[in-house]
C-alpha cells in the first residue's frame, strides 16, 4: 500500500451532473471528506490490492459515520463510487473490473439503494451485490 503518499486535503470532487445536487449539500460535503480520510483510502488500497472493489471495505464505515437514511436515492450509490473512483484515481490506481460481487454492509446499503429509488429504466435489484449475513 502506499500510506497515501499524495495529499488529500485539497483534492476536490467533481460531481457527475446526475449527482451534482447531492454533493452540494452538507452531507455531499461531509462523504467527500470521508472518502478522502487516510484510514478510509488505507481501507481502499488494501481492497483494490487483494482484487475487490476499493469501497466494499468503507460499508461499515459508513453506516457507522451517517444515519442510513441519509442515503435515500440511487444517485447517493453513483457518488459513492465516483467519489471512490476520484479518491483512487488521484492516487494511480484505475478501474479495471467490472460486475464483481460486492460484499458485506455496502452490499446491503447499495441494494437498499437501488430498490428504494432507481432512476427510470435502471434495474430494481442489485445483482452485483450480496450479503453473506
Amino acid at each position: 500500500m502506499s500510506n497515501v503518499p499524495k495529499d488529500l486535503k485539497d483534492l476536490e470532487y467533481y460531481p457527475r451532473q446526475d449527482s451534482r445536487h447531492l454533493y452540494e449539500t452538507p452531507f455531499g460535503r461531509k462523504l467527500w471528506e470521508f472518502m478522502k480520510r487516510p484510514d478510509n483510502v488505507k481501507l481502499m488500497e488494501g481492497a483494490s490490492s487483494q482484487g475487490r472493489p476499493a469501497i466494499e471495505p468503507l460499508g461499515q464505515g459508513l453506516l457507522d459515520e451517517f444515519d442510513e437514511r441519509d442515503f435515500s436515492s440511487y444517485g447517493h450509490k453513483l457518488m459513492i463510487g465516483d467519489m471512490a473512483s476520484q479518491v483512487m484515481g488521484h492516487l494511480d490506481y484505475r478501474f479495471v473490473a467490472k460486475g464483481i460481487l460486492l460484499r458485506g454492509p455496502i452490499a446491503s446499503l447499495f441494494k437498499k439503494l437501488l430498490d428504494t429509488a432507481s432512476p427510470s429504466g435502471a434495474p430494481n435489484n442489485c445483482d452485483r451485490c450480496r450479503d453473506p449475513g
